[in-house]
């Protein structure tokens, strides 16, 4: 498939979340549904946005698995803010990421597993600012991260290298209030991070 166009809709949450992917390009090489058979692939697409992504790799049916990179480029967090928004207190008011890394997937269910190696993010001009508040209280003008892995399974994070510059962090506390970073969640949500077990 080359120069695909998907117009993607998501109104289940309170604000809707709309993208349209344009040129969508998907190849497939020799494709297998044998036991161990590989089939090579490659997926890349952007956004209205021009957000970019490319995924390459090669997959096989039986059994379930996936190996290959993923590379993104100019994402925002802030256009998809109506998947966290209800979760937090704040706003992303600016800020993109590139974002690249090797990746493996195998299994199914329960016994999936999902590894990311070499990852590389770079961050840009990142702000956050607390709903009902003028100043921001996080600004990341530049963030780096490099030969990160990340085991999603097994809940492991190892950071090879990390370098930000010139960021601010607003920390205050008025009178008879909270520290402003504790009520960065809403109290129903951060009541029931404390209940959980320990």
């Amino acid at each position: 498939m080359a120069g695909g166009t998907v117009n993607f809709t998501d109104a289940s949450g309170a604000t809707p979340f709309r993208s349209t992917l344009t040129p969508v390009d998907l190849e497939v090489d020799h494709f297998s549904n044998a036991d161990q058979g590989k089939s090579a692939f490659m997926l890349s697409l952007s956004t209205e946005s021009k957000e970019t992504v490319r995924i390459d790799g090669d997959f096989t049916v039986s059994p379930p698995s996936s190996e290959g990179s993923v590379n993104l480029g100019k994402v925002r967090p802030a256009k998809y803010s109506p998947y966290f928004a209800e979760r937090v207190l704040f706003d992303v008011e600016g800020g993109a990421f590139d974002l690249s890394t090797r990746y493996t997937v195998s299994g199914s269910g329960q016994d999936r597993a999902i590894n990311l190696s070499g990852l590389k993010l770079a961050l840009r001009s990142l702000r956050l600012k607390k709903r009902g508040e003028k100043p921001e209280f996080l600004t990341i003008p530049v963030l780096d991260l490099q030969n990160t892995g990340l085991d999603l399974s097994g809940k492991r994070l190892v950071i090879g290298g990390f370098t930000s510059r010139k960021g601010v962090v607003l920390v205050k506390r008025p009178s008879g209030e909270s520290w402003n970073l504790s009520t960065l969640v809403p109290p129903e949500l951060a009541d029931a991070k404390d209940a959980l077990p320990k």
